[in-house]
């Protein structure tokens, strides 16, 4: 049974939830270790396991936070009766929110990790981003308040390092969550969360949703007694997983990892020069191939003009054409003015000479920009390194990628259709040795072209018109039309041909061109 949708949430306005499930002993190791770092003047890091879980109440901003509040708990909220032990994030109502006021402020969020570079590396380094990976994280989040008391791996920050230290935060304390359904950022101080684990029943252990929540269920914090829906977000992670728990676990612990400032600084500003090189090189390639697209119409529109001049010089030098048409030919020819022929083909020859020059250019900035662009991103990924920062995925190639679309082993079977489309004959000349029975079902494959009426003079331009004036008045009028489509005259002495037509009569489809020629080879 759902206890998060039992019954209607109980928010009275009295006192903040008691504190639950921590002795006497806790309190008093507790407050040993604090006599014990002070004694010292503070120069020592806490541990990052104490042995007992620190209860966070609503509105407490701990030791060593990442920032001031960026969220507004809800004091007026109990823990959910019977809700303890794992639940999923998934869990229908195990969350509360107001539609109308968001419980934390994700800009303010990012604002305060982006002013201060070495924070922002630790805060990354706790759920597994990069520092330049922050903003789109942080929208990737949805605010939320705690309906139950929650177990979780809270991280303060204290001389560029995370400190990991297990904790109770109370119910009514706002949280962002992931697309998980995680609690994964305190809003009241900034700090990373991560999956925590209690020994108490009464607290509630949230474990990561098997998927990414496509719909999230809250309760409606203005009512408590209704359910509201919210579009879960997808992860932007390069790759998508729950958070990843960097935090102690129960047992020997090397301590927190310190993080030199200086070191991630570095790394952070050598990322920012590798994204933007990263632009720059996109901006290049978007340039080539403009300036290829430009050179390829300009080689067009020279291609056109040379056309049409080669067409007006074959109309003047033709004797059989009437002599206005002849003599309009040439004028247009002598034309020098402006918008004359002459003059258009060589602006046409100067437009295509200039787009070759500037595909040129276009070409050698792009080459440029895709090595300054690496270069800068194996620097970065090398001071990622020394940081102790993650790097993000590397680049893959354009080139790569579009090989890979259309390299699916389905293009073989293009050959396969090739093999089974010589009924249609669309393509006999691409057609392999599958189709070379051709040779004995021509028996004027022997002669030279010369005497192969039936196959070769449909396609001389004189004899066309004779065939397309004859079709319904000759039997052989269907095949006609495909012995002209077929060069090598398949379907003219095709198989069935010799055996339904022994005689000549027929066989005008070639004859058509010439009833002066002989049977031809299907004659014979």
């Amino acid at each position: 049974m759902n206890q998060f949708l039992a019954g209607p949430a109980e928010m009275p306005t009295g006192h903040p939830p008691p504190r639950r499930g921590f002795s006497t002993r806790s309190k008093i190791v507790s407050g040993v270790a604090a006599l014990v770092l002070a004694a010292a003047g503070g120069a020592t890091l806490l541990p990052a396991w104490s042995g007992g879980d620190e209860y966070q109440a609503v509105s407490y901003a701990g030791d060593n936070p990442f920032m001031t509040p960026v969220g507004t708990d809800q004091p007026e909220i109990t823990p959910v009766p019977g809700a303890g032990g794992p639940q999923s994030g998934g869990l229908a109502g195990l969350y509360a929110q107001d539609p109308a006021r968001p419980a934390c402020d994700a800009a303010a969020l990012i604002e305060n990790l982006q002013a201060d570079p070495a924070k922002a590396a630790a805060w990354a380094q706790v759920l597994g981003v990069a520092p330049a990976g922050i903003p789109a994280f942080v929208d990737s989040l949805t605010p939320v308040v705690l309906r139950a008391n929650t177990a979780v791996i809270d991280h303060g920050y204290r001389d560029g390092t995370f400190i990991a230290r297990p904790a109770v935060l109370a119910a009514g304390t706002a949280v962002f969550i992931n697309s998980y359904g995680e609690p994964t950022v305190k809003c009241y101080n900034g700090n990373p969360l991560t999956q925590g684990t209690s020994r108490d029943p009464a607290v509630t252990v949230i474990t990561p949703a098997s998927r990414q929540i496509v719909t999230n269920t809250f309760v409606n914090l203005t009512t408590g007694g209704t359910t509201i829906t919210v579009p879960g977000k997808p992860d932007p992670k390069p790759i998508p997983g729950p958070n990843p728990n960097p935090g102690p676990k129960p047992g020997p612990n090397p301590g927190p990892t310190k993080v030199d400032p200086a070191l991630v600084k570095a790394a952070v500003l050598a990322r920012i020069d590798a994204d933007a090189a990263k632009e720059r090189a996109a901006d290049a390639a978007t340039a080539a191939r403009i300036a290829d697209t430009g050179l390829r119409e300009a080689k067009q529109r020279l291609d056109n003009l040379t056309a049409e001049r080669d067409r007006l010089i074959a109309i003047a030098n033709d004797p059989t054409r009437p002599f206005f048409e002849r003599l309009a030919a040439q004028a247009q020819l002598n034309d020098a003015s402006p918008t004359g022929l002459s003059s258009r083909i060589v602006a046409a020859i100067k437009d295509a000479g200039a787009a070759a020059q500037n595909k040129d250019k276009a070409d050698a900035d792009k080459t440029k920009a895709d090595a300054e662009a690496a270069e800068l991103d194996r620097l970065a990924r090398e001071k990622e390194k020394k940081a102790g920062l993650p790097s993000p995925p590397p680049p893959q190639p354009r080139g790569a990628q579009q090989l890979d679309a259309p390299q699916p082993e389905e293009q073989p079977g293009g050959d396969q259709q090739l093999a089974v489309q010589p009924d249609g004959a669309p393509q006999p000349d691409e057609l392999p040795a599958g189709e070379q029975p051709e040779a004995e079902l021509q028996p004027g494959d022997e002669q030279p072209d010369g005497a192969q009426p039936a196959g070769e003079q449909p396609l001389d331009g004189e004899q066309q018109p004779d065939v397309q004036q004859q079709p319904d008045q000759q039997p052989g009028a269907e095949l006609q039309p495909d012995g002209q489509q077929q060069p090598g005259g398949e379907q003219q002495p095709g198989g069935e041909q010799p055996d339904q037509q022994p005689g000549a009569e027929q066989q005008p489809d070639g004859a058509q061109a010439g009833l002066e020629q002989p049977a031809g080879g299907n004659g014979q």
